[in-house]
């Protein structure tokens, strides 16, 4: 019923010129995804990280946001194709390049997977989501008995 409340408000309130206002929505549209995200709707939080991102394009974070969302309901290419344009935006933002990955292990697309993983190291070599993928990829590659080795990967 909290969220219902506030979705009403939110729609009820229309964006401003004033760059705060638009700030202020995008904050709220993005909290209330996270919410719909924590009770797997993944649908609804779609809907409001796409209004948060149409108020503030640059928020390269609603965009991840929705690419998961994308993700967890099948659309995977809509999900990668996201997570592209994203990077072509901010093509150093660690967390997209993480999400990224995740998407590609997920198609099976390991090189493309480890690649990312390895650029989100590069770029943040103390980010620990980057450091457990990375070895959970080396951990997978070496209990497959795949003659892939992930240093042999190049990128």
């Amino acid at each position: 019923m909290v969220y219902q409340n506030a979705r009403k408000r939110l729609e009820n309130t229309q964006p401003g010129f004033d760059p705060r206002i638009n700030q202020g929505l995008a904050k709220s549209h993005f909290n209330l995804g996270m919410a719909y995200m924590k009770y797997e709707r993944f649908l609804e939080a779609h809907h409001e990280f796409s209004k948060a991102f149409n108020l503030e394009p640059e928020n390269i974070v609603s965009a991840i946001q929705m690419a998961r969302c994308l993700s967890k309901t099948g659309n995977k290419e809509g999900a990668l194709s996201l997570l592209k344009k994203a990077l072509e935006t901010q093509p150093k933002h660690v967390e997209a390049k993480i999400q990224l990955g995740i998407l590609y292990h997920s198609l099976r697309k390991l090189k493309e997977a480890y690649r990312e993983w390895k650029e989100a190291l590069l770029l943040d070599p103390e980010n620990k989501s980057a450091q457990m993928y990375l070895s959970m990829f080396d951990y997978e590659i070496t209990q497959s008995g795949s003659h892939v080795q992930a240093e042999t990967i190049s990128y």
